[in-house]
């Protein structure tokens, strides 16, 4: 079970770095399908060819939207991990100024409860 995850992890990881590939994958066979449905048009295997590229662009706008989506979790969970850490110092500050006494140990008691 845990081997499953790891993989997870790291195609979660993968998404991240690289949807902005996917998304201009997505658009170069969006736009390749198009291409081909314009000037091709009567030829039978055109049909196979244009089904094989729209599902490829498919594939690389789910990738790509889901690497954004990752991607962009991973910039609100970074915000959110530095507005904490500064208002824990300002926190500290504050405590510092309240109580100039008080030695570090007892600062960070007072500040995590602990």
């Amino acid at each position: 079970m845990m081997h499953l995850r790891s993989i997870i992890i790291r195609m979660l990881d993968f998404y991240r770095r690289a949807w902005q590939a996917f998304l201009a994958g997505f658009l170069v066979a969006l736009g390749l399908c198009i291409q081909v449905i314009i000037y091709l048009t009567d030829k039978w295997y055109i049909g196979i060819l244009v089904i094989s590229l729209a599902i490829l662009a498919l594939i690389c706008l789910i990738v790509a939207l889901m690497g954004l989506y990752y991607d962009y979790l991973d910039a609100r969970k970074k915000a959110k991990q530095e507005k904490k850490e500064v208002d824990r110092k300002a926190l500290r500050e504050s405590v510092k100024r309240l109580n100039p006494k008080y030695t570090d140990k007892q600062i960070d008691t007072w500040i995590n409860g602990k």
